[in-house]
């Protein structure tokens, strides 16, 4: 069968200064997406952390030392948003924004792509609708 990727969900985030989004996830969706609109200098970066209990090596107990500190070996992750900025990332993943400290409101376009149709084999098969 086709597969596809649909955007079920989308909206418009409108940031005025001392506003943030708080740490959350997007449940029932794949993929999630952030567009920025609007930005000015200081107008708070998006952020993305692993769960406490969360570890890339297996072992959320030990401290790894790394010499360079990449997008799979961090705990966490920011980026200074840009205007024409645009993030796609994994639903599951915990993010969130820091407070606008800018001068000027920030305005985002944000959505979530799930899919739709089977995948499998011939033993074992989901469909989503």
């Amino acid at each position: 069968g086709t597969i596809e990727f649909y955007m079920h969900s989308s909206w418009v985030n409108l940031h005025k200064p001392g506003h943030f989004a708080q740490p959350h996830l997007h449940k029932n969706s794949m993929y999630s997406f952030v567009f920025y609109v609007d930005t000015c200098e200081n107008c708070g970066d998006l952020y993305f952390s692993k769960p406490i209990l969360t570890s890339t090596h297996g072992f959320s107990s030990y401290v790894f030392p790394f010499s360079d500190f990449t997008l799979l070996n961090s705990d966490s992750w920011d980026i200074s948003p840009k205007k024409g900025m645009l993030w796609i990332f994994p639903a599951s993943v915990l993010h969130g924004t820091y407070p606008n400290r800018g001068v000027r409101d920030r305005y985002s376009i944000v959505g979530n792509y799930s899919l739709k149709g089977t995948i499998g084999t011939d033993t074992s098969t989901v469909t989503f609708k």
